[in-house]
């Protein structure tokens, strides 16, 4: 099988990876002259939360007004769109539901092949001295200077349409009242009287939707892709049906009339569907139904789950110009592809289990994403089927899951899935896994097997998505305590397993303890306390009441503040991606 991708993607991959993390850095510091006064007084995240809520502002602009006429050079979007489109693509059921469902949103496509041109020139998204045309070109359409921080020093409100009365009104994103758009608790009083919520603004979404007769318009978000068909448009029909046929639906022809009989509530429009229509859909079309913008996911809340992947990937030092230049390192690119290939393999023969990667498979499978038409072909090739990424799973299934992935992939491979080994600082990774792979080819090994050696820095878990509900942080809590316990347990086990001749050696390394059982000559790894277990660091999503299974992250990507940022800061020290 052909490699599904190629070291100088991963490279253009981690080259834009590093500009988004220098623009994170750069916005979270909060010095430049054209961030408005009261966005400096900000905390460093809430600053960061603003100006992606201005950068989806910018992504929509350009969703609705590229052209087909479009060159490849001349449409191209700034980095912090950019940024936010990558996020989208990481998402891959819901774009490519929604570049098929949303006409207006067809025009994306028209880009999606151009991904690959940008992993081989990244320059072409990250550069800062871009063509005069293509400056102006985004002014003219968008309505919005091409730098980001020009746009965030003019772009302060946004206009959003009243769910009573259909009257638009202006809403800043950051209000001195904490109730900005940007903000966690947005609120603004229309001329009407009603008070607009990111709720009702999302509930009105869904009635636009629900009435809406023109295909593929008509159809409803989280309907119609399904794993084994990207365009089930029989049973995106057969759902919406049988919605419109629940109390308090039925008879709703138009969207006040829909409006008014769920009497402008979410929450009991959630509860009558639920009780109502069989099927396990209802939760999955709601929570797509979030806010006033066109797409089916909470992009703000996307960016910031991956904020956590990008500093790993620059912590590694793997987004840094030139660090797999050189011959011997561009080795551990190779080992990454062999590792990402195994991955999906292991995926096909362990069908309806979610597989958990490390960072090093977690950087090919994000690459191969960007490329989506290629990539659903090799998804039905490999797997069988479409594979969804799911961004925000819950902190105790994942770590469950992980701990299976590991099990399966030692039984499929016969090597570890991961262990801590990090190198040495005066021996570099590249070295280190050529020594392996040399000693692997000499046993007729693969790439496989470096990961059976002490030098892979990047075998560890890709904890971005993990997240845990406030609704259940208490047990979230505690069962991030146990797990800390457990460990502890077992680095106390060890020496007393040696004493009563269980153990038939042990090695101790800085970031872990390697043991050896004399009776089943199984070896085990027990990571150093110090170094942080997976998956203890879940990203804090609000719980809406109507809503049992999923909660938005900081309601729907706004920033948290007043008590409930305060409740969050005691309980986890930072509010937001760690």
């Amino acid at each position: 099988m052909s490699q599904l991708v190629t070291p100088q993607q991963l490279r253009g991959h981690l080259a834009l990876l590093r500009a988004f993390h220098v623009l994170r850095k750069t916005v979270q510091a909060g010095n430049d002259y054209r961030f408005p006064a009261g966005v400096r007084l900000l905390d460093a995240d809430q600053r960061w939360t603003w100006f992606v809520s201005l950068a989806v502002e910018r992504f929509e602009r350009w969703c609705l007004t590229i052209q087909a006429s479009d060159t490849e050079w001349r449409g191209l979007p700034p980095i912090d769109v950019a940024m936010v489109w990558h996020a989208y693509l990481l998402n891959p059921s819901w774009y490519a539901e929604d570049t098929v469902r949303i006409s207006k949103l067809k025009a994306l496509a028209k880009y999606n092949e151009g991904f690959s041109i940008f992993l081989d020139f990244p320059d072409l998204l990250t550069t800062e001295a871009p063509r005069r045309d293509r400056v102006e070109t985004w002014r003219h359409r968008t309505g919005t200077p091409y730098h980001p921080f020009d746009a965030a020093a003019v772009l302060a409100h946004k206009h959003v349409e009243c769910p009573r009365c259909s009257e638009y009104v202006l809403a800043a994103f950051v209000a001195p009242n904490a109730m900005g758009y940007a903000q966690g608790n947005f609120k603004i009083l229309c001329t009407c009287g009603f008070e607009i919520t990111k709720a009702s603004l999302g509930l009105h979404k869904f009635a636009k939707n629900l009435v809406e007769m023109n295909k593929p318009d008509a159809y409803l978000a989280g309907s119609l892709h399904t794993p084994r068909d990207c365009n089930h448009t029989t049973r995106a029909g057969l759902i919406k049906n049988a919605i419109l046929q629940a109390k308090p639906l039925v008879a709703g022809g138009s969207v006040k009339q829909i409006m008014e009989k769920t009497q402008y509530d979410r929450a009991k429009l959630h509860t009558a569907l639920s009780e109502e229509v069989k099927g396990n859909y209802i939760e999955r079309i709601l929570g797509a139904y979030t806010d006033d913008r066109i797409f089916s996911i909470d992009l703000v809340g996307a960016v910031l789950r991956q904020a956590s992947f990008v500093e790993k990937m620059a912590g590694l030092g793997w987004t840094q110009p030139g660090f797999f230049d050189s011959e011997e390192d561009s080795i551990v690119l190779q080992h990454c592809i062999a590792r990402y290939q195994a991955f999906l393999e292991l995926m096909k023969e362990s069908q309806g289990s979610l597989l958990v990667p490390t960072l090093d498979i977690d950087l090919a499978w994000h690459t191969h994403q960007l490329m989506v038409r290629r990539y659903r072909q090799d998804c039905f090739e490999v797997v069988g089927h479409f594979v969804n990424h799911d961004d925000k799973v819950e902190e105790g299934h994942l770590t469950t899951s992980f701990d299976a992935t590991r099990r399966a992939w030692k039984e499929r491979y016969g090597l570890p899935y991961m262990y801590c080994g990090c190198p040495l600082p005066d021996e570099s990774i590249g070295k280190r896994l050529r020594r392996t792979l040399g000693s692997a080819h000499n046993h007729g090994g693969s790439l496989l097997s470096a990961s059976d050696a002490t030098s892979r820095a990047a075998i560890h878990p890709s904890d971005h998505n993990v997240v845990f509900t406030m609704h259940r942080r208490t047990q979230s809590v505690r069962a991030r305590e146990e797990r800390v316990e457990a460990l502890k347990e077992r680095a106390q086990e060890a020496p007393q397993r040696i004493r009563k001749n269980t153990i038939h050696r042990m090695q101790t390394r800085p970031n872990s303890t390697i043991i050896v059982d004399r009776g089943r000559q199984r070896q085990a790894i027990i990571p150093a306390l110090a170094h942080v277990p997976a998956f203890l660091h879940a990203i804090p999503m609000l719980h809406h009441p109507h809503h049992q299974q999923q909660g938005y992250l900081a309601h729907s990507g706004g920033i948290l503040s007043g008590g409930n940022c305060a409740t969050v800061r005691a309980s986890l020290t930072r509010c937001y991606v760690r």
